[in-house]
């Protein structure tokens, strides 16, 4: 009988948990790339500063303008949450951040594939974000450790 209700429990939160990210505005690449209820590779395999850099990244969850902009005091439309460290006048988001803004160019270069950033596409992107290849994890780690590091010199973020 308790095995029976505690699965019964843990059915239910997973439906929930279905609906609320389907639903959720907040957490759109989340969306993509959690497809399943189970936990995610990377969190067992990179060293504990690279695991957090990407899970703040996925979870929406750092100082990028397409997430702080969100908030009461910073609230602005998303148009105009736009990156002030490149010229390219799009919106600062995670796919911006990780593949497109040329003032992580140097870093991006050294930790991410070119097939990934050289014809960019959203497709490419998740692929990217969805590798179980851990050198490939293990590197996305590092770009993303490293080139919010340099967002908050160039930025004065605290």
């Amino acid at each position: 009988m308790y095995l029976e209700f505690k699965s019964r429990v843990i059915v239910t939160f997973q439906q929930q948990w279905y609906v609320n990210v389907e639903t959720s505005s907040s957490l759109n690449l989340y969306n993509y790339l959690k497809t399943c209820f189970e936990q995610e590779q990377y969190l067992n395999e990179l060293l504990p500063k690279y695991r957090v850099a990407l899970s703040k990244l996925r979870l929406a969850s750092n100082k990028l303008k397409s997430v702080t902009g969100r908030f009461a005091a910073n609230r602005v439309s998303r148009e105009q949450r736009i990156c002030t460290l490149c010229g390219l006048r799009e919106i600062e988001d995670d796919f911006h951040f990780v593949i497109k803004c040329p003032a992580y160019s140097a870093i991006r270069s050294k930790y991410i594939s070119h097939y990934f950033y050289r014809r960019p596409s959203v497709f490419k992107y998740v692929s990217l974000l969805q590798s179980s290849h851990f050198g490939t994890l293990n590197n996305l780690g590092k770009y993303i450790y490293f080139a919010f590091a340099l967002r908050k010199q160039l930025t004065n973020d605290n």
